[in-house]
Protein backbone atom coordinates (compact mmCIF):
# COMPACT_ATOMS: atom_id res chain seq x y z
CA UNK A 1 0.00 0.00 0.00
CA UNK A 2 1.83 3.64 -1.08
CA UNK A 3 1.46 6.46 0.16
CA UNK A 4 -1.69 8.31 -1.68
CA UNK A 5 -3.49 4.56 -0.70
CA UNK A 6 -3.09 5.65 3.31
CA UNK A 7 -4.37 8.96 2.77
CA UNK A 8 -7.51 9.61 4.39
CA UNK A 9 -8.09 12.96 2.10
CA UNK A 10 -8.69 10.49 -0.77
CA UNK A 11 -11.86 8.69 -1.96
CA UNK A 12 -12.70 6.87 -4.62
CA UNK A 13 -16.01 5.98 -6.56
CA UNK A 14 -16.35 2.84 -4.40
CA UNK A 15 -15.55 4.39 -1.38
CA UNK A 16 -18.19 7.29 -1.44
CA UNK A 17 -20.78 5.35 -1.24
CA UNK A 18 -21.10 1.61 0.52
CA UNK A 19 -22.83 -0.60 -1.75
CA UNK A 20 -22.20 2.20 -4.72
CA UNK A 21 -21.54 -0.42 -7.12
CA UNK A 22 -24.82 -2.32 -6.60
CA UNK A 23 -26.58 1.13 -6.23
CA UNK A 24 -25.04 2.15 -9.92
CA UNK A 25 -26.68 -0.75 -11.73
CA UNK A 26 -30.36 0.18 -9.34
CA UNK A 27 -30.11 3.13 -10.72
CA UNK A 28 -29.41 2.86 -14.13
CA UNK A 29 -32.46 0.17 -14.11
CA UNK A 30 -34.63 2.64 -12.87
CA UNK A 31 -33.55 5.74 -14.88
CA UNK A 32 -32.22 7.68 -11.76
CA UNK A 33 -33.81 10.01 -9.40
CA UNK A 34 -33.64 13.46 -10.09
CA UNK A 35 -36.17 16.49 -8.91
CA UNK A 36 -39.59 15.51 -7.48
CA UNK A 37 -38.76 12.05 -8.29
CA UNK A 38 -38.64 12.62 -11.97
CA UNK A 39 -35.75 11.08 -13.97
CA UNK A 40 -32.32 13.59 -13.41
CA UNK A 41 -31.68 15.41 -17.25
CA UNK A 42 -27.94 16.33 -16.50
CA UNK A 43 -25.68 13.47 -16.86
CA UNK A 44 -22.53 13.82 -14.91
CA UNK A 45 -19.20 14.52 -17.48
CA UNK A 46 -17.26 10.84 -18.28
CA UNK A 47 -15.54 12.59 -21.10
CA UNK A 48 -13.82 15.06 -19.21
CA UNK A 49 -10.69 16.63 -21.18
CA UNK A 50 -10.41 13.41 -23.32
CA UNK A 51 -7.43 13.12 -25.28
CA UNK A 52 -6.93 12.45 -29.12
CA UNK A 53 -6.01 8.82 -28.36
CA UNK A 54 -9.58 8.33 -26.35
CA UNK A 55 -12.19 6.96 -28.05
CA UNK A 56 -15.90 8.68 -28.14
CA UNK A 57 -16.86 6.45 -25.42
CA UNK A 58 -14.46 7.66 -23.22
CA UNK A 59 -12.00 4.53 -23.39
CA UNK A 60 -8.46 4.09 -24.63
CA UNK A 61 -7.29 1.76 -27.15
CA UNK A 62 -8.01 -1.81 -26.15
CA UNK A 63 -11.28 -1.20 -24.23
CA UNK A 64 -8.74 0.30 -20.68
CA UNK A 65 -10.95 3.12 -19.08
CA UNK A 66 -8.56 6.23 -18.21
CA UNK A 67 -7.46 6.24 -14.80
CA UNK A 68 -9.65 9.17 -13.91
CA UNK A 69 -12.67 7.26 -14.79
CA UNK A 70 -11.83 3.69 -13.35
CA UNK A 71 -13.76 2.85 -9.96
CA UNK A 72 -15.93 5.74 -10.14
CA UNK A 73 -19.90 5.80 -9.74
CA UNK A 74 -22.14 8.64 -9.88
CA UNK A 75 -23.56 10.29 -6.90
CA UNK A 76 -27.28 10.03 -6.16
CA UNK A 77 -29.18 12.22 -8.58
CA UNK A 78 -26.17 12.39 -10.96
CA UNK A 79 -27.10 9.62 -13.17
CA UNK A 80 -24.67 8.59 -15.86
CA UNK A 81 -26.61 6.22 -18.07
CA UNK A 82 -27.50 6.80 -21.65
CA UNK A 83 -27.51 10.25 -22.79
CA UNK A 84 -30.80 12.18 -23.24
CA UNK A 85 -31.21 15.11 -25.79
CA UNK A 86 -30.79 18.30 -23.83
CA UNK A 87 -34.39 19.43 -22.16
CA UNK A 88 -35.97 23.00 -20.86
CA UNK A 89 -35.31 23.36 -17.40
CA UNK A 90 -37.42 21.83 -15.02
CA UNK A 91 -34.85 21.43 -11.97
CA UNK A 92 -34.34 24.04 -9.37
CA UNK A 93 -31.67 23.94 -6.45
CA UNK A 94 -31.00 26.97 -3.78
CA UNK A 95 -28.21 28.80 -2.69
CA UNK A 96 -28.77 29.31 1.33
CA UNK A 97 -26.28 30.41 4.19
CA UNK A 98 -26.24 29.58 7.67
CA UNK A 99 -26.76 32.55 9.54
CA UNK A 100 -24.65 33.58 12.80
CA UNK A 101 -28.28 33.81 14.52
CA UNK A 102 -29.60 30.48 13.19
CA UNK A 103 -28.58 27.15 15.48
CA UNK A 104 -28.01 23.87 13.79
CA UNK A 105 -31.38 22.56 15.02
CA UNK A 106 -33.12 24.56 13.37
CA UNK A 107 -31.19 24.63 9.92
CA UNK A 108 -32.22 20.80 10.38
CA UNK A 109 -35.97 21.22 10.32
CA UNK A 110 -34.94 23.85 7.62
CA UNK A 111 -32.82 21.26 4.98
CA UNK A 112 -35.52 18.96 5.76
CA UNK A 113 -38.77 20.90 4.71
CA UNK A 114 -36.64 21.91 1.50
CA UNK A 115 -36.12 17.90 0.50
CA UNK A 116 -40.01 17.65 1.79
CA UNK A 117 -40.44 20.67 -1.40
CA UNK A 118 -38.90 18.78 -4.25
CA UNK A 119 -35.97 21.05 -4.13
CA UNK A 120 -33.26 18.85 -5.84
CA UNK A 121 -30.04 20.72 -4.36
CA UNK A 122 -28.81 22.45 -1.59
CA UNK A 123 -26.32 24.89 -2.38
CA UNK A 124 -24.40 26.19 1.31
CA UNK A 125 -22.56 29.63 0.91
CA UNK A 126 -19.10 29.44 2.73
CA UNK A 127 -18.36 32.93 3.42
CA UNK A 128 -16.49 32.90 7.29
CA UNK A 129 -16.79 36.08 8.28
CA UNK A 130 -20.38 36.26 7.46
CA UNK A 131 -21.69 32.66 8.07
CA UNK A 132 -21.57 29.20 10.33
CA UNK A 133 -19.17 26.52 9.20
CA UNK A 134 -20.40 25.35 5.85
CA UNK A 135 -19.20 21.86 6.32
CA UNK A 136 -20.81 21.60 9.56
CA UNK A 137 -23.89 22.34 8.20
CA UNK A 138 -23.45 19.71 5.42
CA UNK A 139 -23.42 17.21 7.85
CA UNK A 140 -25.94 18.05 9.47
CA UNK A 141 -27.93 18.44 6.25
CA UNK A 142 -26.76 14.64 4.90
CA UNK A 143 -27.64 13.60 8.33
CA UNK A 144 -31.61 14.84 8.37
CA UNK A 145 -31.97 13.78 4.66
CA UNK A 146 -31.94 11.13 2.20
CA UNK A 147 -32.25 12.26 -1.53
CA UNK A 148 -31.62 16.32 -1.85
CA UNK A 149 -27.96 16.89 -3.10
CA UNK A 150 -25.71 18.88 -1.13
CA UNK A 151 -23.03 21.20 -2.15
CA UNK A 152 -20.24 24.15 -1.23
CA UNK A 153 -22.02 27.20 -2.85
CA UNK A 154 -19.15 27.57 -3.27
CA UNK A 155 -15.62 27.66 -1.31
CA UNK A 156 -11.94 28.04 -2.71
CA UNK A 157 -8.52 26.70 -2.28
CA UNK A 158 -7.68 29.39 -0.08
CA UNK A 159 -9.07 30.15 3.25
CA UNK A 160 -8.46 26.04 3.97
CA UNK A 161 -5.74 24.13 2.88
CA UNK A 162 -6.66 21.88 -0.43
CA UNK A 163 -6.32 18.39 1.76
CA UNK A 164 -8.39 20.09 4.53
CA UNK A 165 -11.42 21.05 1.89
CA UNK A 166 -10.91 17.46 0.35
CA UNK A 167 -10.82 15.64 3.68
CA UNK A 168 -13.95 17.41 4.42
CA UNK A 169 -15.92 16.74 1.50
CA UNK A 170 -15.39 13.43 1.56
CA UNK A 171 -16.70 13.28 4.67
CA UNK A 172 -19.90 14.61 3.71
CA UNK A 173 -19.91 12.49 0.65
CA UNK A 174 -19.54 9.45 2.63
CA UNK A 175 -22.14 10.58 5.42
CA UNK A 176 -24.84 11.45 2.73
CA UNK A 177 -23.95 8.14 0.26
CA UNK A 178 -23.01 10.47 -2.35
CA UNK A 179 -24.55 12.90 -2.63
CA UNK A 180 -22.21 15.55 -1.94
CA UNK A 181 -20.90 18.24 -4.31
CA UNK A 182 -17.79 20.37 -4.47
CA UNK A 183 -19.25 24.14 -5.66
CA UNK A 184 -15.22 25.66 -6.20
CA UNK A 185 -14.70 29.51 -6.90
CA UNK A 186 -11.57 31.98 -7.04
CA UNK A 187 -12.62 33.44 -4.42
CA UNK A 188 -14.51 36.56 -3.18
CA UNK A 189 -15.78 37.38 0.36
CA UNK A 190 -13.79 34.96 2.66
CA UNK A 191 -10.99 36.19 0.86
CA UNK A 192 -11.35 39.61 0.29
CA UNK A 193 -12.67 40.24 4.40
CA UNK A 194 -9.35 38.86 5.35
CA UNK A 195 -7.20 41.19 3.36
CA UNK A 196 -6.14 38.32 0.46
CA UNK A 197 -7.42 38.29 -3.35
CA UNK A 198 -8.94 36.02 -4.80
CA UNK A 199 -7.05 33.35 -6.98
CA UNK A 200 -6.08 33.46 -10.36
CA UNK A 201 -7.25 31.06 -13.36
CA UNK A 202 -3.97 29.08 -13.33
CA UNK A 203 -4.54 28.52 -9.76
CA UNK A 204 -8.01 27.48 -9.69
CA UNK A 205 -6.88 25.01 -12.97
CA UNK A 206 -3.90 23.71 -10.32
CA UNK A 207 -6.71 23.24 -7.63
CA UNK A 208 -9.17 21.57 -9.77
CA UNK A 209 -6.46 18.73 -10.47
CA UNK A 210 -5.94 18.06 -6.59
CA UNK A 211 -9.19 17.52 -6.07
CA UNK A 212 -9.30 15.30 -8.70
CA UNK A 213 -6.47 13.69 -7.64
CA UNK A 214 -7.73 12.89 -4.09
CA UNK A 215 -12.10 12.91 -4.02
CA UNK A 216 -12.12 11.88 -8.15
CA UNK A 217 -15.71 10.75 -7.37
CA UNK A 218 -17.52 14.00 -6.28
CA UNK A 219 -18.34 16.34 -8.91
CA UNK A 220 -17.01 19.55 -9.32
CA UNK A 221 -18.65 22.55 -10.24
CA UNK A 222 -17.05 26.18 -11.04
CA UNK A 223 -19.01 29.36 -10.06
CA UNK A 224 -18.02 31.54 -13.05
CA UNK A 225 -18.68 35.14 -14.32
CA UNK A 226 -15.81 36.24 -16.87
CA UNK A 227 -14.58 34.29 -19.41
CA UNK A 228 -11.12 32.97 -18.79
CA UNK A 229 -13.14 31.04 -15.75
CA UNK A 230 -15.90 30.64 -17.88
CA UNK A 231 -13.87 28.20 -20.79
CA UNK A 232 -11.72 26.37 -17.69
CA UNK A 233 -15.11 24.90 -16.26
CA UNK A 234 -15.77 23.98 -19.51
CA UNK A 235 -12.40 21.99 -19.62
CA UNK A 236 -12.32 20.64 -16.43
CA UNK A 237 -14.87 20.99 -14.52
CA UNK A 238 -18.36 18.70 -14.32
CA UNK A 239 -20.92 21.62 -14.36
CA UNK A 240 -20.70 25.43 -13.77
CA UNK A 241 -22.05 27.91 -11.42
CA UNK A 242 -22.58 31.07 -13.77
CA UNK A 243 -22.76 34.47 -11.43
CA UNK A 244 -23.74 37.56 -12.73
CA UNK A 245 -26.83 39.72 -13.40
CA UNK A 246 -29.87 38.54 -14.82
CA UNK A 247 -29.43 40.19 -18.39
CA UNK A 248 -29.81 37.56 -21.46
CA UNK A 249 -27.36 39.21 -23.37
CA UNK A 250 -25.08 38.64 -20.64
CA UNK A 251 -25.95 35.04 -19.37
CA UNK A 252 -26.20 34.30 -23.13
CA UNK A 253 -22.45 35.40 -23.60
CA UNK A 254 -21.24 33.68 -20.58
CA UNK A 255 -22.66 30.29 -22.01
CA UNK A 256 -20.84 30.47 -25.06
CA UNK A 257 -17.52 31.09 -23.02
CA UNK A 258 -18.32 27.60 -21.10
CA UNK A 259 -19.42 26.38 -24.47
CA UNK A 260 -16.00 26.93 -26.10
CA UNK A 261 -14.02 25.56 -23.17
CA UNK A 262 -16.29 22.36 -23.89
CA UNK A 263 -15.27 22.31 -27.55
CA UNK A 264 -11.45 23.30 -27.18
CA UNK A 265 -11.61 19.92 -24.89
CA UNK A 266 -13.74 17.44 -26.65
CA UNK A 267 -16.27 17.26 -24.40
CA UNK A 268 -20.02 16.90 -25.07
CA UNK A 269 -22.14 19.85 -24.45
CA UNK A 270 -24.64 16.97 -23.04
CA UNK A 271 -22.82 15.59 -20.25
CA UNK A 272 -22.03 19.12 -18.53
CA UNK A 273 -24.89 21.22 -16.28
CA UNK A 274 -24.94 24.79 -16.41
CA UNK A 275 -26.81 26.40 -13.86
CA UNK A 276 -28.04 30.07 -12.95
CA UNK A 277 -27.88 31.66 -9.77
CA UNK A 278 -31.11 33.71 -10.18
CA UNK A 279 -32.62 36.27 -7.86
CA UNK A 280 -36.27 36.64 -7.50
CA UNK A 281 -38.23 38.89 -5.92
CA UNK A 282 -41.35 40.91 -5.78
CA UNK A 283 -39.48 44.04 -4.49
CA UNK A 284 -36.64 45.41 -4.75
CA UNK A 285 -35.76 46.00 -0.98
CA UNK A 286 -36.29 42.07 -0.64
CA UNK A 287 -32.84 41.18 -2.94
CA UNK A 288 -31.25 44.66 -2.50
CA UNK A 289 -28.06 43.35 -0.59
CA UNK A 290 -27.55 40.34 -3.31
CA UNK A 291 -27.45 42.83 -5.71
CA UNK A 292 -25.13 45.13 -3.73
CA UNK A 293 -22.87 41.97 -3.71
CA UNK A 294 -23.37 41.68 -7.66
CA UNK A 295 -22.74 44.94 -8.20
CA UNK A 296 -19.36 45.18 -6.66
CA UNK A 297 -18.53 42.06 -8.48
CA UNK A 298 -19.16 43.68 -11.70
CA UNK A 299 -16.40 46.47 -10.80
CA UNK A 300 -13.72 43.72 -11.49
CA UNK A 301 -14.99 43.32 -15.03
CA UNK A 302 -12.96 45.45 -17.91
CA UNK A 303 -15.95 45.74 -20.08
CA UNK A 304 -19.90 46.07 -19.00
CA UNK A 305 -22.86 44.39 -21.22
CA UNK A 306 -24.64 47.33 -22.49
CA UNK A 307 -27.92 47.13 -20.82
CA UNK A 308 -25.31 47.79 -17.26
CA UNK A 309 -23.24 50.71 -18.91
CA UNK A 310 -25.13 53.66 -17.00
CA UNK A 311 -25.05 51.98 -13.71
CA UNK A 312 -20.98 52.34 -14.02
CA UNK A 313 -21.11 54.80 -11.08
CA UNK A 314 -23.14 52.83 -9.27
CA UNK A 315 -21.25 49.74 -9.59
CA UNK A 316 -17.52 51.55 -7.91
CA UNK A 317 -19.32 53.02 -5.39
CA UNK A 318 -21.37 49.66 -4.13
CA UNK A 319 -17.33 48.30 -4.46
CA UNK A 320 -16.16 51.01 -2.40
CA UNK A 321 -18.92 50.81 0.28
CA UNK A 322 -18.93 47.18 0.78
CA UNK A 323 -18.41 45.22 4.42
CA UNK A 324 -17.75 41.72 4.05
CA UNK A 325 -18.70 40.84 7.49
CA UNK A 326 -22.22 41.70 6.40
CA UNK A 327 -21.70 39.65 2.94
CA UNK A 328 -25.33 38.45 2.14
CA UNK A 329 -27.13 40.12 5.13
CA UNK A 330 -29.96 41.36 4.84
CA UNK A 331 -29.29 44.38 7.05
CA UNK A 332 -26.03 45.60 5.11
CA UNK A 333 -25.44 49.20 5.39
CA UNK A 334 -23.75 48.66 1.73
CA UNK A 335 -27.11 47.70 0.06
CA UNK A 336 -28.02 51.24 -0.02
CA UNK A 337 -25.22 52.10 -2.56
CA UNK A 338 -27.74 50.10 -5.63
CA UNK A 339 -30.58 52.11 -6.49
CA UNK A 340 -33.72 50.51 -7.31
CA UNK A 341 -33.44 50.31 -11.17
CA UNK A 342 -30.11 48.77 -10.66
CA UNK A 343 -31.67 45.97 -8.60
CA UNK A 344 -34.13 45.49 -10.88
CA UNK A 345 -31.44 45.13 -13.48
CA UNK A 346 -29.15 42.49 -11.72
CA UNK A 347 -32.32 40.66 -10.43
CA UNK A 348 -35.50 38.97 -11.14
CA UNK A 349 -37.92 41.76 -9.65
CA UNK A 350 -41.43 42.30 -10.52
CA UNK A 351 -45.26 40.66 -10.43
CA UNK A 352 -45.33 36.62 -10.41
CA UNK A 353 -46.08 37.25 -14.56
CA UNK A 354 -43.39 39.72 -15.23
CA UNK A 355 -40.62 37.32 -13.35
CA UNK A 356 -41.99 34.47 -15.78
CA UNK A 357 -41.40 36.31 -18.60
CA UNK A 358 -38.02 37.05 -17.47
CA UNK A 359 -36.96 33.48 -16.13
CA UNK A 360 -37.77 32.61 -19.77
CA UNK A 361 -35.74 34.75 -21.32
CA UNK A 362 -33.07 33.21 -19.13
CA UNK A 363 -34.24 29.84 -20.24
CA UNK A 364 -33.26 30.52 -23.48
CA UNK A 365 -29.84 31.27 -23.58
CA UNK A 366 -28.87 27.71 -23.28
CA UNK A 367 -29.09 26.97 -19.37
CA UNK A 368 -29.77 23.45 -17.48
CA UNK A 369 -30.65 24.63 -14.66
CA UNK A 370 -31.30 27.44 -12.17
CA UNK A 371 -29.89 28.20 -7.96
CA UNK A 372 -32.46 30.81 -6.39
CA UNK A 373 -31.01 31.86 -3.33
CA UNK A 374 -33.18 32.28 -0.16
CA UNK A 375 -31.98 34.81 2.62
CA UNK A 376 -33.36 35.91 5.93
CA UNK A 377 -36.48 35.03 7.74
CA UNK A 378 -39.18 32.69 6.17
CA UNK A 379 -37.47 31.23 3.92
CA UNK A 380 -38.94 27.75 3.19
CA UNK A 381 -42.46 30.01 2.80
CA UNK A 382 -41.12 32.00 0.04
CA UNK A 383 -39.67 29.06 -1.55
CA UNK A 384 -42.90 27.86 -1.77
CA UNK A 385 -44.50 30.92 -3.28
CA UNK A 386 -41.77 31.36 -5.38
CA UNK A 387 -42.54 27.35 -6.39
CA UNK A 388 -46.08 27.83 -7.13
CA UNK A 389 -46.16 31.26 -8.02
CA UNK A 390 -43.33 31.44 -10.85
CA UNK A 391 -41.89 28.29 -11.18
CA UNK A 392 -44.85 26.44 -11.96
CA UNK A 393 -45.04 28.58 -15.20
CA UNK A 394 -42.23 27.97 -16.44
CA UNK A 395 -41.95 24.23 -15.63
CA UNK A 396 -43.08 22.47 -19.16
Amino acid sequence: MGPRDRDPARISGAQARPGAGREAGHLAARGGEGHQGEPEPHRRSRNRGRGPSESAAGTRPGGRQPRAQRGRTAPQGIHVAALAPRKPVTAFDVSVGISPRQSFDSWAEFVKGLEAEGVRRLWAIDSQLAMKDVYTGLVVAALNTTRIGLGTGVTNAVTRHPTVTANAIAAVAEISRGRAILGLGAGDSALYGIGLKPQKVVEVEEAIGFFRSRVDAVPIYLAVSQERMCQLAGRQADGAIVMGPAQPDMVRRQVEWIEGGLKAAGRDRRTFEIEFIATVATSPDDVRSWASTQARLLAHHRELPESLVPFRDEIKASEESYDYAEHLSTHATHSGAVSDELVRTLAIVGTPSECVERLRALQATGLDSMIFPLAGRGRLERWRKLRDEILAQIIV
